[in-house]
């Protein structure tokens, strides 16, 4: 599988595009570097302009351990870079000009040091005009300099045998009774915990494969989060419907609509509440824009907030959804009880299987029944299931959630663009407080701020 991932999405779909002309078919756009080091690859073409939470170098170092092949996009200025590509042996560095043919050529025909040999020496080499290296000269400066740590090294010895050794006497008993017995412990012996803090940033994906209600899951979570002055992030991928619009009395104008447009994309959002912003657009206002964009908008919102909402819309690309699946820390699946729904999630959620991690389901309008209990469900439909292709789907699912059938209070809500959770006597309170504090608590019962804990303390 071939990874194209040059954060340059009109070049990545042009990557594609000749590859497929090609008879290359197993290659997908990847817009995020932490995805490159969840998945398997063989081909990584990637340049600087890739997002992420990781350096590039740590990138390059990991892909490289795994004998990945990297492709690597840059300019003839960028020394830093190209000195980077040659440290770990990288020899497909492509320097402007570059286009989607050139690449197809140097993926069927990986380059040579010998073809690199010019751009070596060029950032190697104090005069650029340089074309040959002088061993001798080499030589002579690595002697020198071989001679110069010797000589430090020596004078460093010679301090430190000047200096002269401090006597340690044992400690007596009295000096144990006039010790702090805690302080001796925390001195001597100390217990390494490590817990998941409860107030981490997460990135926490609704999906669902047919209309089951999850931009209502998603908009009332949202809500819950930033009640408990939780700084909460909602991002709208329905680009067509917009349906997060009517659930606020906000006009929502060019919050999605200039993504593409705007550099600091944090600035479309539209504050909703001190700790809710939200990205959706106008109802009336036509939305078009690359994967790379809304990845970019997805990770700047991670950088800012402490929880990013994302309700992921079942017709994006399988490539867009693979790589928001990836970067997320908690994908909540939203299904009915209906039994036409259920069988059929299992084959769509099929071809996304290696991205589902601690994936949980929420059984919305949810209405106790003997024979389809939520427990049911997920032993029924997505523990042992056959596929239609022959193959079996087996997920673990971390938790099954419900949210009660409150029509009523949905209803009211959207005529009132509000949450349903808003409403007085609204039956879904509770079902999403727990769904909620699941995945985010801020605060314990005695209101102390839970976070991490690496030294076990009496």
């Amino acid at each position: 599988m071939i990874a194209i991932a040059t954060g340059i999405d009109a070049l990545d779909q042009k990557i594609k595009q000749e590859f497929e002309k090609s008879d290359i078919k197993d290659s997908m756009i990847v817009n995020y570097r932490e995805f490159l080091l969840k998945s398997s690859f063989n081909t990584v073409i990637i340049s600087n302009k890739l997002v992420g939470n990781i350096e590039i170098e740590y990138l390059i170092l990991t892909l490289r351990e795994r004998d990945i092949r990297i492709m690597y996009l840059t300019n003839k200025d960028s020394e830093g870079e190209i000195k980077l590509c040659f440290k770990y042996g990288i020899n497909d560095i492509l320097v402007d000009p570059i286009d989607a043919v050139l690449i197809n050529k140097v993926y069927k025909q990986p380059k040579k040091f010998s073809d690199v040999k010019k751009l070596f020496l060029l950032v190697n080499s104090k005069n650029v005009a340089d074309k040959t290296i002088d061993l001798n000269r080499l030589m002579e400066l690595s002697t020198k300099q071989n001679k110069e740590e010797i000589q430090e090294n020596n004078e460093e010895k010679d301090k430190k045998e000047k200096i002269k050794v401090r006597e340690v006497k044992p400690l007596t008993e009295d000096d144990f009774r006039n010790y702090n017995k805690k302080e001796v412990i925390k001195e001597t012996v100390q217990e390494i915990v490590y817990r998941v803090p409860s107030d981490y940033k997460k990135i926490i994906v609704i999906l669902g494969t047919e209309s089951t209600g999850k931009t209502t899951i998603a908009v009332n979570m949202a809500w819950y989060f930033s009640k408990e002055n939780i700084k909460t992030i909602l991002i709208d991928t329905d680009f067509k419907k917009k349906d997060i619009y009517f659930h606020f009395d906000k006009n929502f104008n060019n919050s999605l609509s200039k993504l593409s447009e705007e550099e600091n994309v944090l600035n479309l959002g539209i504050d909703v509440t001190p700790n809710l912003k939200i990205f959706t657009e106008n109802k009336d206002c036509p939305v078009e824009f690359g994967q790379y964009d809304l990845m970019k908008l997805i990770v700047s919102a991670r950088n800012n907030a402490q929880i990013v909402v994302i309700d992921l819309c079942h017709n994006l690309d399988d490539d867009t959804i693979r790589n928001i699946l990836e970067i997320s820390d908690n994908p909540l699946i939203i299904v009915d009880q209906k039994v036409t729904t259920l069988n059929r999630v299992p084959e769509e959620l099929a071809k996304f299987r290696a991205q589902l991690h601690n994936a949980s389901i929420v059984v919305n309008r949810y209405y106790p029944l003997k024979h389809l209990e939520a427990d049911q469900i997920k032993e029924k439909f997505f523990e042992n299931v056959d596929l239609s292709n022959g193959k079996e789907f087996d997920y673990t699912i971390d938790k099954v959630f419900t949210v009660s059938d409150d029509a009523k209070s949905v209803l009211q809500g959207l005529a009132n663009r509000t949450p349903a959770i808003e409403l007085k006597n609204n039956f879904i309170d509770d079902d999403i407080k727990k769904i909620c504090n699941n995945y985010y608590i801020s605060y314990d019962k005695q209101k102390k701020k839970k976070g991490f804990s690496f030294f076990k303390q009496e």
